[in-house]
């Protein structure tokens, strides 16, 4: 498995088990979110998650296979 797989697949299961701890333990203290919906900071972004997994209870994420030719 690549590590960007494996980098993917772990986010995705973060994601899908709504761990704020963790999903703050990917960000980089100098993290820049570009959403504007977000306030500035790591701090902002998870926030912005926290948010969404209250308005999605049953949000999934996956990471589907690629196939390369």
């Amino acid at each position: 498995m690549s590590t960007h797989r494996a980098l993917a697949e772990r986010f995705a299961q973060i994601l899908t088990d709504h761990d704020l701890d963790a999903f703050a333990e990917l960000l980089d203290d100098q993290y820049v979110n570009h959403n504007r919906y977000a306030a500035p900071g790591k701090d902002g972004s998870v926030a912005m998650f926290a948010d969404f997994i209250a308005a999605f209870e049953d949000f999934r994420a996956e990471v589907k296979r690629h196939h390369r030719r």
